[in-house]
């Protein structure tokens, strides 16, 4: 698992875009209008979810917005150590997780 952040060259670079987000319902969700593209979770080369971050104070708070291909039991350990990994980057304490 990985968190890609706002506007990743991976997820701009291909035309299409169904090999990542398999359901067009959920395209909108990630690019959005004006080019915008989200901050995504990123599971074997597929997107579950996307995320935001938000500090306050020394807390770096995490929001996530989880797609159909996300499984709770498998993911959110993977997803709680990515964000202790940025917010350590950050020199800052992970929020409270979902």
């Amino acid at each position: 698992m990985r968190l890609l952040p706002l506007w990743d060259t991976l997820l701009m670079s291909h035309r299409d875009k169904s090999w990542t987000v398999p359901l067009a319902a959920e395209r909108p969700l990630v690019w959005r209008k004006a080019a915008y593209v989200s901050s995504v979770v990123l599971v074997r080369g597929r997107v579950v979810g996307t995320w935001k971050m938000q500090r306050k104070g020394s807390v770096l708070n995490f929001e996530l917005d989880p797609l159909s291909g996300w499984d709770k039991a498998p993911h959110l350990p993977g997803f709680r150590a990515e964000i202790e990994a940025v917010a350590r980057h950050l020199e800052l304490e992970p929020g409270v997780t979902p």
